[in-house]
């Protein structure tokens, strides 16, 4: 009866640590987190998407670190561009590779419990500087819950268009029509070098067609499209060491080999937390362009520090029993920067946000 017993219990066991789960908007990162996402641009042959079906097992171990990429969560009105995008309610900052000076993509959610989708993007051109470019009517990118065997069609398009850099067109203007087609059609426990997770696989099938014209003379003239269908398999978890895709796999449909992966190289962690106050200041304009004002009610003697998003120190003032002081964030580049007051005692009596446009 022991074994018999023992026997049930270990069988038990192994369902439950390989349980198919259900994705909820809980489980998705919200503003205050910061993610590092690893891609290896030349995965090893051994990676390969496998079966579909339950109870699968998959083991990226293996992938290495060719560059980092990193997305910061925030609000969106902590960021340049939240104006153009009044739906949204949560923003990501994104850093492709490079020193986290400066953001290189503004990516703009709308996350609630039904879904997570993107409803718009400022990204730096180059020869152009930021373009905007919103998502009609939005890229869904899961409906919740997110569960086995989930399938779904999104059509949306994202539209750009610019002052031209190559004269004697006067703008440009870039259409990109996508079809999405998704199936969750796996779950299993995947092993990455962070660890191993219980997940959903979803399989993504994506058509773009980019279409463009220029504006030459007050006419606008159709240049051309390009048609590209890509093929990726990603994998979602639960888990609270997460709280985004933990990998990606980009492949050929008919060999399956596949030519690119990117994978969570971290749990995602918390930025500075925002410090209540204990003295009052009013911080304006904010968002700011060159100048801006910190005013405050009493003469207030200490320092304030001021850092980009990263933690580094980019500039300190001294506040020599003063009223008001201005500093010009004019050579600074767009982006959320951070700042501390800190007292006569070396104690943080204020902190907050500035938005650089």
């Amino acid at each position: 009866m022991k074994k018999v017993l023992l026997s049930i219990f270990t069988v038990l066991l192994s369902i439950t640590l390989s349980a198919q789960i259900s994705i909820t908007s809980d489980d998705i990162v919200g503003a205050g987190k910061v993610v590092l996402e690893a891609t290896d641009t030349l995965p090893s042959p051994s990676i390969t998407p496998g079966p579909s079906g339950p109870d699968q097992t998959w083991d990226f171990s293996s992938l290495s670190v060719d560059c980092v990429d990193t997305m910061w969560f925030a609000n969106p009105d902590w960021t340049p561009y939240y104006e153009h995008f009044p739906a949204a309610n949560l923003a990501a900052l994104r850093v492709f590779d490079s020193e986290l000076d400066s953001a290189d993509m503004y990516i703009y959610f709308e996350k609630n419990v039904d879904e997570f989708a993107i409803v718009g993007m400022a990204m730096e051109v180059e020869e152009i500087g930021f373009v905007i470019m919103p998502c009609i009517p939005k890229e869904t990118i899961a409906e919740f819950p997110v569960d086995y065997l989930n399938s779904s069609t999104n059509d949306f398009e994202l539209l750009i268009e610019a002052e031209s850099p190559y004269p004697p067109a006067d703008s440009i203007r870039i259409k990109i029509s996508i079809t999405k087609s998704i199936e969750v059609d796996a779950w299993g426990d995947i092993t990455i070098p962070l660890g191993t997770f219980n997940s959903l696989r979803i399989n993504e099938t994506r058509i773009e067609i980019d279409s463009m014209w220029m504006k030459l003379l007050g006419v606008w003239n159709f240049l051309g499209e390009i048609i590209d269908t890509t093929y990726n398999y990603s994998w979602w978890t639960d888990d609270d060491a997460a709280g985004y895709v933990l990998a990606t796999l980009n492949y050929e449909q008919d060999t399956k080999v596949v030519s690119e992966a990117t994978f969570l190289k971290a749990s995602p962690y918390s930025y500075i937390e925002e410090n209540q106050n204990s003295i009052f200041v009013n911080v304006y304009p904010n968002p700011v362009s060159s100048n801006i004002n910190f005013l405050f009610e009493d003469k207030t003697q200490g320092i304030i520090e001021i850092f980009d998003f990263t933690g580094k120190n980019i500039k300190e003032i001294q506040l020599n029993n003063v009223h008001e002081v201005i500093i010009n964030m004019s050579k600074y580049p767009a982006g959320i920067y951070l700042y501390s007051i800190i007292g006569k005692n070396g104690k943080i009596i204020h902190s907050g946000k500035i938005c650089k446009e």
